[in-house]
């Protein structure tokens, strides 16, 4: 009996460690939830879920005026009483400068269509800081499509809005991306004069990077300086007008030749140039058919 007592204890030694390696089944641990991601205009960011939004949502809020600070506000524009103070509570509810900037900026790292309202929020009625307003606006490239590019159409319809280059910009390249029908297109065109600098900028490299040949004739008469027809018409703009003119063309200068270049493979320092190059080519619609524009 002594000689089988070894290899049994034997065995029971080594079946410990397997009986006590079977889980039970309270003890399983929970699967980590997959991490969605999407990719958008500013890059690769993260897809929130709906309790994740709603924390951000709350965080975000804090830096929306309150419908009073808005009225008071609105009552200044209105009056245009820039000497005035500004009303109590004019600036974001609560938190500093900084936190606001890395709060708003957070928000372009991730995704949810909850996030758009607020966003949209903070850029009409965030505080007096600019650059609160512009984190929003580029923060606002990172959510779904439908509901991003639904805000960015509604707010490039005011003109208010379309003279903020800084502001507008980010709402022309969100549209770039995810593609809008012609006829914004057409109304943005229309509304070249009026965007701010940065607007107009972010319009030619859309024009240039979609080869969009409706907007073809924009090209060219960007391509000469801006000056009245006539300086002795009594209809002329001021001075003021054709120097804010000049300024903003200046500073387009570098996307209307890079636009040109991909859309006629040709860029041009005139218009008298660029009309003399098009006419051998049998003029801008013969070389638009021949291109399959």
């Amino acid at each position: 009996m002594r000689s089988f007592r070894l290899p049994i204890l034997a065995c029971l030694v080594l079946a410990v460690p397997a009986i006590s390696q079977i889980k039970k089944p309270g003890n399983t641990p929970a699967p980590t939830p997959t991490v969605k991601k999407a990719i958008t205009p500013v890059g690769e960011v993260k897809i929130l879920r709906a309790s994740e939004a709603n924390i951000m949502k709350a965080r975000l809020n804090k830096f929306v005026l309150s419908k009073k600070a808005i009225r008071s506000a609105h009552r200044l524009n209105r009056k245009k009483a820039k000497t005035q103070r500004e009303p109590r509570g004019l600036g974001a509810r609560s938190g500093s400068f900084l936190t606001q900037l890395e709060e708003v900026e957070a928000a372009g790292r991730v995704q949810h269509a909850s996030l758009v309202p607020v966003l949209k929020k903070i850029m009409l009625h965030g505080g007096i800081v600019d650059a609160v307003k512009i984190k929003a606006a580029n923060s606002l490239q990172a959510q779904p499509k439908k509901a991003a590019c639904k805000v960015a159409m509604e707010l490039l319809r005011d003109t208010r809005f379309q003279e903020q280059g800084s502001l507008s910009a980010p709402m022309i390249r969100l549209m770039s991306h995810h593609g809008a029908p012609k006829k914004f297109w057409a109304y943005m065109r229309r509304r070249f004069l009026t965007l701010g600098t940065l607007g107009q900028q972010a319009l030619l490299e859309h024009i240039g990077s979609s080869r969009d040949w409706d907007s073809a004739r924009l090209l060219l008469e960007n391509i000469d300086q801006p000056s009245p027809a006539d300086v002795d018409a009594a209809d002329n703009p001021p001075a003021e007008y054709w120097k804010k003119r000049y300024d903003k063309w200046a500073r387009c200068k570098p996307q209307v030749r890079n636009a040109c270049e991909k859309l006629f493979g040709q860029s041009f320092t005139t218009r008298k140039e660029a009309n003399a190059w098009l006419a051998k080519r049998g003029g801008l619609n013969k070389l638009r058919k021949k291109r399959g524009g």
